[in-house]
């Protein structure tokens, strides 16, 4: 009987064990992407082309049609806008201007995402019926 009650204590503090560590991780996860993504300024693409044009806008980094913009005087980003399809240039902005540099999408988060959300409930459930 002493045996069985041990067990069944041991069983149930290592499924409390895992399951804390499974929820420190994802914890861990959500507190560093709030934390360092980097609150920027949300703008009009309108009003980001209007300022550029008269030279008040140092560098346009474009991503997809993600857009963020760096003010004259600054070394960061500070504002974010969303273009439409297309360049920027056919939605107003002069060339010469100001400096655009345009990277490609990165993908990669969403990779390891897709494989998280497959992965992790497969060792939940191995684990829960192995503990």
């Amino acid at each position: 009987m002493k045996d069985r009650k041990k067990n069944n204590f041991r069983k149930i503090s290592l499924n409390i064990v895992f399951w804390v560590i499974i929820v420190a991780i994802f914890g861990t996860i959500w507190l560093s992407q709030s934390v360092f993504s980097g609150k920027l300024k949300e703008v009009a693409i309108s009003d980001v082309i209007t300022r550029a044009n008269k030279g008040e806008i140092s560098k346009i980094e474009i991503q997809g049609n993600d857009v963020r913009v760096t003010k004259k005087g600054d070394k960061k980003p500070t504002e974010k806008s969303v273009k439409e399809s297309g360049t920027i240039y056919e939605q107003g902005l002069e060339k010469g201007k100001t400096t655009v540099d345009v990277m490609p999408v990165d993908n990669s988060s969403e990779i390891i995402w897709n494989l998280a959300v497959m992965i992790v409930p497969i060792i939940a459930i191995v684990a829960f019926f192995m503990l």
